[in-house]
């Protein structure tokens, strides 16, 4: 084993892998009243975000299914199951962000638990490649906590927007 791999996966991949959950987490802070003064906004990128990394981690079995993982097993059915999994990233991402904030983050939340289970499936009947599951489980770990924190947060939680600025009672007229 070479210093920089680790179980044939480049240290670097998955450094850059768990640095794209960072707007996640800027996003869920958001949420939260951490960072910036809009929390419905935070919630609104989240839900956005995840659909995104929802459809990549879709398109990802889509293209292991065209390129013949699982074509070797008996039955023939498994070996369409990446490209119709990738297809339903697309739905449910889509679904996600048609949907009211809350029941498209949780619905999310779903998904992404549902695209776990299916990934530790599709690795041991040899439908992806093995290395996957090193850069997938902190990745999904990261977006199902922060989504799911995101879904608790309150609908319309926003102690100060940018119209309402002037309004807000910390930051009045100062005039009078």
């Amino acid at each position: 084993m070479i210093w920089w791999t680790k179980d044939g996966v480049s240290r670097l991949t998955v450094t850059f892998t768990l640095v794209a959950c960072a707007p996640m987490i800027v996003a869920t802070a958001m949420a939260y009243g951490l960072i910036g003064i809009d929390t419905e906004l935070g919630r609104r990128v989240a839900s956005h975000f995840g659909a995104l990394m929802l459809v990549f981690l879709g398109g990802m079995h889509w293209g292991f299914g065209l390129l013949g993982y699982g074509a070797l097993t008996d039955d023939e059915k498994e070996s369409y199951m990446g490209t119709c999994f990738g297809a339903a990233a697309v739905i449910l991402a889509s679904l996600a962000l048609f949907l009211p904030t809350t029941l498209g983050l949780i619905v999310l939340v779903i998904s992404f638990l549902a695209y776990l289970i299916y990934d530790f499936y599709a690795a041991k009947m040899g439908m992806s490649p093995r290395w996957k599951a090193n850069i997938r489980n902190g990745f999904v770990v990261v977006m199902v906590s922060c989504l799911f924190a995101c879904a608790l947060v309150p609908a319309g939680r926003t102690p100060v927007t940018p119209h309402s600025f002037e309004e807000h009672p910390l930051f009045g007229n100062r005039d009078k």
